[in-house]
């Protein structure tokens, strides 16, 4: 039988005898044009691909404690078989100049899926449940019938939703067997041992296609949407199948740990330590820059799979260990590139016209959100603007008003577009300085240098329709305020007497502190959304000590972007609710060997769960194997 005659009979063929034909000895004659790909299959009523009845959900385990049950599992199945079988049967028709050893090697495979089909149809009727009882799924047909070229549709079909089923196969396969039906479970050990061949075959294929050895960057880009790497994998990684199948343990290796979507609109997230400096018309400074490589990975803590994160390929291992301790890391573009699919939102560390350049790419395709920087934000940014929330600062615009203003304590001067504890003066004036701040910003900010007891900041996000507050975290710093790490647990927790009573307003107002907070935190959020932003926002604050006792600066530092202390509170949110400890950021010099520091740490305080999310553990949250100036690392410790 000719091949292009058997993938026409498949293909539109109206009865299930056409799809399930002996072809005998197949010859291949690609002396044809190439053939159109019809809107949907040739099917038997009951199982069209447009009909229009609700379709089922996906297969469950749950189904499986009744033989109608188990038989409709089984249709699904079926339908699967059936779809591939009419998938490859379309490529053959579609690509007559494909390679001969590709076409041949997709027939053979198409006869296992009529020997699948056929062992499906008659566990299917063992069950009592009929061809065409419930409607079928049309996901594989829309998502590959209009594959544009026989390299796109081995990277999606042998391996995408082939590999894939090297996991479902066997997971099914226990979950039949755990049902009682061992007839069914050797069944999928059968289709379990085609499929490795099948995967062996794009492999192959997908070598000789491309013109290099399967590696993951390629085969992802090769990808369509809503095809994604997470589509490849099943509930538990088959690695001996994959190896079998010829795929290297560092393909199998991020693929067991990479994010990608299943059709979700990704939010696309983008570390930036100087957003500050570039937003006053500088280059990020020495030390941002010297910090961004290690702190770049950081938006993986707060991603889902389905998002993505544009930074340089992380370890392997450390994605696993953040997969260990529960959280869902996205998949991680080295690059920024225009996406295949509708973009949720963007997410960069902070707005600046040079981070409007990097993201361009995908601005077009942002669903919500902003998608560049807005002018209208940079007076956001700058300290004098946040000195109207701040009745012990001074705004200066000249040398002499900002000498007038020192008071008679403790000070510090700060450059209106300071950031990360540059340009500033400490209890010493300089002209000189002052003035270039003045000529760079327009004017310094003056205000006493306070006894700080407790750092604190409190959290929220601007949208169209509102302004949300999130809550309150307590973080540390140094003595020169450089950021350390942050509280997870209640922010009182673990604090003197004297603060907590202070907290509760002596004890006649609970959370009074937190209240004060509240109401500071949307002051300065209605005047930012009025000036366009959107997104998070920080607003720093102290318990400072002062002549006769404590008291509370509502408005230390007004951060319109991403901030730590949200990321901290987001992390917070992923945890157990008993979860007591620190996030900390250990500077590399103080740890020595970073790597052995941890694996030390990790064994004094392995992990712990309690009802599904971490409750004790050490974690690495940005890659060891690539610090150089920090290290963050979430410790656990229930204190």
């Amino acid at each position: 039988m000719l091949l292009r005659d058997f993938a026409e009979q498949v293909l539109h063929g109206e009865r299930l005898d056409d799809k399930l034909v002996e072809p005998g000895s197949l010859v291949d004659d690609p002396s044809y044009r190439p053939r159109e790909v019809p809107p949907c299959p040739g099917r038997p009523l009951g199982l069209r691909l447009d009909d229009p009845r609700a379709r089922p959900p996906s297969p469950r385990r749950r189904d499986l404690g009744t033989p109608s049950g188990r038989g409709r599992v089984l249709h699904a199945f079926a339908n699967h078989e059936l779809l591939a079988l009419e998938l490859m049967a379309a490529m053959l028709l579609r690509f007559p100049d494909a390679p001969r050893g590709w076409r041949l090697g997709l027939a053979q495979t198409m006869r296992d899926e009529q020997r699948h089909l056929q062992l499906y149809l008659q566990r299917m009727a063992d069950c009592g449940v009929e061809v065409g009882e419930v409607a079928v799924s049309s996901f594989f047909w829309d998502t590959l019938a209009d594959s544009p070229s026989p390299l796109a549709f081995t990277a999606a079909m042998g391996l995408g939703f082939e590999q894939a089923n090297l996991d479902f196969a066997l997971a099914w396969k226990q979950a039949f067997a755990e049902a009682g039906d061992e007839v069914t479970a050797a069944l999928l050990a059968e289709v379990y041992a085609d499929e490795v061949r099948h995967v062996r075959h794009g492999v192959r294929w997908f070598d000789e296609l491309s013109g290099a050895p399967l590696a993951y960057g390629p085969w992802e880009e090769a990808l369509r949407f809503p095809m994604s790497p997470a589509r490849a994998r099943g509930p538990t990684l088959d690695r001996s199948g994959r190896a079998r199948a010829g795929m290297s343990e560092t393909y199998i290796d991020r693929l067991e740990v990479a994010g990608a979507s299943r059709g979700r609109p990704p939010v696309v997230y983008r570390m930036s330590v100087g957003v500050e400096d570039e937003v006053a018309g500088r280059d990020a400074g020495r030390a941002a820059r010297a910090v961004q490589p290690d702190l770049q990975h950081l938006p993986l803590l707060v991603t889902l799979v389905s998002d993505i994160v544009i930074a340089d390929a992380p370890s392997v291992a450390f994605l696993q260990g953040l997969r260990e301790a529960g959280f869902t890391p996205g998949a991680v573009h080295e690059a920024v590139r225009a996406l295949p699919q509708p973009v949720a939102s963007l997410q960069p560390w902070g707005w600046s016209p040079a981070v409007s350049e990097v993201l361009q790419p995908l601005a077009s395709q942002v669903m919500q959100g902003p998608t560049r920087y807005a002018p209208a934000w940079r007076p956001l940014f700058s300290k004098a603007w946040a000195g109207r929330f701040q009745p012990f600062a001074r705004v200066a615009h000249t040398v002499e008003e900002a000498r007038g203003a020192l008071p008679d304590g403790p000070y510090v001067v700060k450059a209106a577009m300071s950031a990360a504890g540059t340009r500033r003066l400490r209890d010493r004036f300089d002209e000189v300085a002052v003035g270039r701040w003045l000529a760079e910003d327009g004017a310094v900010v003056v205000q006493p240098w306070f006894d700080r007891v407790v750092d604190l900041s409190a959290h929220g996000w601007i949208d169209d329709e509102e302004v949300r507050f999130d809550g309150v975290v307590r973080f540390a710093t140094t003595s020169s305020g450089v950021f350390r790490g942050v509280r997870i647990g209640p922010w009182l927790h673990g604090l003197p007497a004297e603060v907590q009573r202070f907290a509760h307003g002596g004890g006649r107002s609970p959370g009074a502190v937190e209240q004060r907070l509240q109401l500071a935190w949307h002051r300065v959020a209605t005047e930012a959304q009025a000036l366009g932003l959107r997104g998070p926002l920080g607003v720093d604050a102290m318990i400072v000590r002062e002549e006769g006792g404590l008291g509370l600066v509502e408005v230390v530092e007004v951060n319109p972007r991403w901030t730590m202390g949200r990321l901290g509170w987001m992390i917070r949110q992923r945890l157990s609710g008993r979860a007591r400890g620190w996030w900390r950021f250990h500077p590399v010099r103080e740890l020595g060997d970073p790597g052995a520091w941890l694996a030390a740490r990790q064994q004094d305080l392995p992990l712990r769960f309690d009802g599904g999310r971490l409750v004790q553990g050490v974690v690495a949250t940005t890659d060891p194997a690539r610090a150089r100036r920090v290290l963050s690392v979430l410790e656990l410790d229930g204190s």
